[in-house]
Formats: structure tokens, C-alpha cells, sequence
């Protein structure tokens, strides 16, 4: 039986999105009585807010710039509804299985914080999903990622509602097809829920998520082809020396350094080259190429677990007192930093390893 993990209970790292995506875990809300009753309450101060007729953005006003403009409440739902219909407008590839349960997952452990006023049922209807793998069709191109992921988490909220497409047991078809298959009926998502689900940087961090689990195993591979290439090029391994790293001690180097180590001790060493003393930059320099790469990746994995366990929904519910908050806390600044900071490093170490492939 897989391991679960249990959203609403732990807080969730991207090792967990990166397992749920390639099936390793499955998913389920805890059952928790202390979380179904903040979910409830915090649901409640929604409805009793909207019910006041009090200004409530995306419930009884329109959207972005219409903020202006009121919405009588027997209009709600509708509003509710057109909102994830006039966002279907992503365009390119669609988004692979892997990534789109990635997606799933992130929204869940986002919307399951309970700051968004969301019902209960609504991600249980979420879980259905990744427990019978229907995916929404998710195009990869649309997201403004300054307004959060709009228009990619609308084919989320569609789907939910029976409509648009999914793929389903390898095939694409339509989402209230899939849905019937297993005995499953679309929800109508009540007022704030589709904005709840479309707003925030849910693609944006699980695709982040699935990068840096991936970019982790790399070093760690990188640091064996290292101490392989050492080995054929009958090199140092002096240069791994841990004394060496103890004289300038950033952390990434030192663990890197280490690493090569424990591979070079796995087995026998080849003769050393007569009258060589140095080994080339590629090899002898990698756990300083290597080692920023590490330490950017630790403080990856810290931004994505707070936007993972974090409210980025607008507007939010405040729990103790019921009262609406709004902000801006959709904006992606933080993740596409991640993002944009990992892939330089990235290339940095991939091109260590393509210099110590020229010498081989």
C-alpha cells in the first residue's frame, strides 16, 4: 500500500508535489477535527461577509479593474462560473501528467492552509481527482504569473465543474465523461471558489517543485560523474581533500567535496600520472562550480515550502476575526526568482560536466 500524504495535517515540501507527481504517494485531506473546523469556520465568514453586502472583491464586484463595479448576490454563482470560463484562453502544449498532478497537489496544500475561505468539499472533490488520475488539459502558455496562474488553474476549476477536457486512463476526453466513469458529479463552485483556485502561484511553484527535486538528484550525480572522470583521467583525488574545503568553507563545496570522496573510497585507484600535479579546472574546481549550485538549491527548497504551506489567494480570510483582507499575495516574484536563479546554476554545472567529457 503507498504512503500518503495527508494534506491539512503536515506541512509539505517539494519532495512530496515531486512523488505525488510521479505516483509514488497518494493524497488525501486529514481528518483532523481542529482543520475541518477552522476550513468551516473560516468558509462561514465568507458567506456571512457577502451576505452583509459589504464590498467583498470577486464575490459582489467584478474583477481587476471592474473592481468599481457591484454585483447584486443572486448573481454569485454566475460570477463565480464566468470567472474560470473567460480565463480558458491558454494556448502551446498541454501540461504532462506528471506536472498537472504536481499542479493538483500544490493548489491543495495551498487552499488547505485556510486562509481562503474554500469549503471542504471542494478539495475532497480536488483529491478525487489525483486518486483517479483525471487530469485536466492544462496548456503550458497563458499564465501572467504578476496576477498569479489565471488562466492554467481555470482548466482546475473548470474541470470541477464538468467542463473542458481531461486526459483519463490514457486517452482525452471530456471532464464530465471521466467524472461519470467513476462515478463521481461535478461540483458547482459557490461564490470566491473558482477565484480561490485560479488565484495564486499554484503552476508556477509545482513545476518549480519538480525542478528542484530533479536538480537535487543532479548534484548528487554530478559529484559520482566527477569522481568517475577522476578516476579514468587518473586524477588527484587530493583535490577533494576535505582540508582544502575547511580553509574556505562554504557549505555547498564541503558536501560536494564530500561526496567525491565517498565515491573515490569505493573502489580502487589507478596509478597516478608520473609528474602530474594538478588535474584540470573542470575536475579540480568542480565542487566550487557545484557547491553554489547546492547551497541555491537549500534556499529553493526553503522559498517553495512557504509558498507551498502559504495563502496566495486574494482575498483572504481572517480567521480571528472574520474580516476580509486584500492584498497581493498571488504575486510570483518569489518562485520565478527561484526559478530564474536555479537554471544559471544549472547550466554552470552542466557545463563542468561537458568540459570533463572533452578530456575523456
Amino acid at each position: 500500500m503507498k504512503e500518503s500524504l495527508r494534506i491539512g495535517e503536515t506541512r509539505v515540501t517539494h519532495n512530496d508535489v515531486a512523488r505525488v507527481a510521479r505516483g509514488e504517494i497518494t493524497v488525501a485531506l486529514t481528518e483532523l477535527p481542529a482543520w475541518h473546523a477552522r476550513m468551516t469556520k473560516n468558509r462561514e465568514a465568507v458567506e456571512t461577509r457577502a451576505a452583509s453586502g459589504a464590498p467583498f472583491y470577486g464575490v459582489n464586484t467584478g474583477f481587476g479593474a471592474s473592481v468599481v463595479n457591484s454585483v447584486a448576490a443572486e448573481y454569485g454563482v454566475n460570477l463565480a462560473a464566468n470567472l474560470f470560463r473567460f480565463h480558458g484562453c491558454g494556448v502551446g502544449p498541454m501540461l504532462r501528467a506528471e506536472e498537472t498532478r504536481a499542479v493538483l497537489v500544490t493548489r491543495l496544500a495551498q487552499l488547505a492552509v485556510g486562509w481562503s475561505g474554500i469549503r471542504v468539499e471542494t478539495l475532497r472533490a480536488m483529491t478525487r481527482l489525483l486518486e483517479h488520475d483525471i487530469l485536466p488539459c492544462i496548456p503550458e502558455l497563458g499564465s501572467v504569473g504578476a496576477s498569479g496562474d489565471l488562466t492554467p488553474m481555470s482548466y482546475v476549476a473548470a474541470v470541477l465543474s464538468g467542463e473542458r477536457e481531461v486526459v483519463f486512463r490514457g486517452k482525452v476526453c471530456s471532464s464530465a465523461e471521466a467524472l461519470a466513469a467513476v462515478g463521481i458529479a461535478p461540483i458547482t463552485l459557490q461564490p470566491k471558489e473558482p477565484l480561490s483556485i485560479m488565484n495564486g502561484t499554484s503552476m508556477m511553484t509545482a513545476l518549480v517543485s519538480i525542478a528542484v527535486d530533479r536538480a537535487e538528484a543532479f548534484a548528487r550525480a554530478h559529484a559520482m560523474v566527477t569522481a568517475w572522470n577522476s578516476f579514468l583521467l587518473r586524477g588527484q583525488a587530493a583535490h577533494f581533500d576535505e582540508r582544502l574545503f575547511l580553509a574556505k568553507p562554504h557549505p555547498g563545496s564541503i558536501r560536494y567535496a564530500g561526496w567525491v570522496r565517498a565515491a573515490l573510497a569505493s573502489g580502487p585507484r589507478p596509478p597516478l600520472v608520473a609528474g602530474k600535479v594538478q588535474d584540470p579546472y573542470s575536475v579540480r574546481c568542480s565542487p566550487h562550480v557545484v557547491g553554489v549550485l547546492i547551497e541555491v538549491l537549500e534556499q529553493a527548497a526553503a522559498t517553495v515550502e512557504i509558498e507551498l504551506n502559504g495563502a496566495g489567494d486574494n482575498p483572504l480570510i481572517d480567521e480571528e476575526t472574520g474580516g476580509v483582507l486584500h492584498g497581493g499575495n498571488f504575486y510570483g516574484s518569489h518562485i520565478t526568482h527561484v526559478a530564474d536563479t536555479l537554471k544559471v546554476h544549472l547550466a554552470h554545472a552542466a557545463e563542468i560536466l561537458e568540459r570533463q567529457l572533452v578530456l575523456l
